[in-house]
């Protein structure tokens, strides 16, 4: 994923000052893995 598709999560983080843990995404791909600070999850594995 481009890097910039993270833009408004990250935003969101900062926006509502909670530090509670880290940003998440759910998508529908194969992979787990961590890009610009967000957990990108793939769907099946919730």
């Amino acid at each position: 994923m481009a890097a910039d598709f993270f833009d408004a999560l990250r935003y969101w983080r900062e926006l509502s000052g909670r530090r509670a843990g880290p940003a998440t995404l759910i998508y529908g791909g194969d992979r787990l893995y961590r890009q610009s600070g967000v957990i990108v999850y793939p769907w099946f594995g919730l």
